[in-house]
């Protein structure tokens, strides 16, 4: 009985860490293909007042002069370590940034748990 309830809770785990892994290169590449650049949304109008050497150079400041799946793969090394990089709106690191927004992220979330809850239970009474 205990070796299937490992095999089941692996395989969930299994299929739960496929699941992370295939959104967060879904997301990674899609934000890639947009038409906005990333180094644009990092420095802003200063890039068009940049020289072509100085252009290169921030480029692989942020590493993204390499391919994309390169930049896929370092972030995900990094992400697997607690590092999730800098956000280039916000110039800081997007731990900070997730930090600073998990209060309301949490409060939203319980009310609108709450709610259903209560609207399940008021759904359930009247019938």
């Amino acid at each position: 009985m205990k070796k299937h309830l490992w095999a089941y809770y692996g395989r969930k785990l299994a299929v739960f860490a496929l699941s992370v892994l295939v959104l967060s290169a879904l997301v990674f590449f899609l934000s890639r293909m947009t038409p906005t650049d990333p180094l644009l949304a990092y420095y802003g109008d200063r890039t068009e007042k940049m020289t072509a050497a100085e252009n290169d150079q921030a480029r692989a400041r942020l590493g993204l002069d390499q391919p994309v799946a390169v930049q896929y793969l370092r972030w995900l090394k990094g992400a697997l370590r607690g590092d999730f990089g800098i956000s280039y709106k916000y110039k800081q690191s997007v731990t900070a940034v997730i930090g600073k927004r998990m209060g309301n992220t949490l409060i939203l979330g319980g009310l609108g748990f709450g709610f259903f809850k209560f609207s399940h239970l008021v759904y359930k009474t009247v019938q």
